[in-house]
């Protein structure tokens, strides 16, 4: 079986600034994880999660460099993967996705959140709402929702513990995170 490739940059989970406003130039590098001579390369770059079709921003097949280039990324989320084609024709699966973040330079907005409520709703799973600035990006659990339109987002967890770290972040770069209780719905630290 063909090993998959490795991605190495962007990192998983990085966070790019755009300093100019004109969208920034990212540089895709992978290595080889071994099971043979590699012939190409295929690499896909998407916003979407799912890679769904509508969403992808490259899609391109016969790589025969460890590097790919696209410009004028601006703020958002984006995702990325690939398969490798051996010499011998044999396709690898795809890799386990890459996720990292382009953000603006701007002046810092406080990220606040109001109307916390967490419900549980049997054994570890909980479902967590509140209040926030619309669009924000909330994870929890390896979980990740936008807040809609009017700054509400609703998301359903699992977890054994009492307590859940909620992490936000804005495409700007404003950040926050909640250390909340899942007995009393309270924030018990801000980080």
């Amino acid at each position: 079986m063909l090993i998959l490739p490795r991605l190495t940059s962007p990192a998983s989970g990085a966070q790019i600034t755009d300093s100019t406003g004109s969208g920034v130039n990212i540089t895709f590098n992978w290595q080889d994880a071994g099971g043979g001579p590699i012939a190409s390369y295929y690499i896909q770059i998407t916003r979407s999660p799912s890679f769904a079709a509508d969403a992808i921003l490259a899609d391109r097949s016969n790589l025969t460099a460890r590097e790919f280039r696209l410009a004028g990324l601006g703020p958002g989320t984006y995702y990325w993967r690939l398969k490798s084609t051996a010499r011998s024709g044999q396709t690898s699966d795809w890799s386990e996705p890459g996720r990292f973040t382009v953000v603006r330079r701007q002046a810092a907005m406080t990220v606040d959140v109001t109307d916390w409520k967490i419900e549980n709703v049997g054994g570890n799973i909980y479902i967590i709402s509140g209040k926030t600035r619309p669009g924000l990006l909330v994870r929890a659990v390896g979980r990740e929702v936008f807040a809609g339109g009017d700054g509400s987002f609703r998301m359903q967890i699992s977890t054994p513990k009492t307590e859940v770290a909620i992490e936000m972040n804005d495409v700007d770069g404003n950040r926050a995170g909640f250390v909340l209780s899942l007995r009393t719905s309270r924030v018990v630290r801000r980080y």
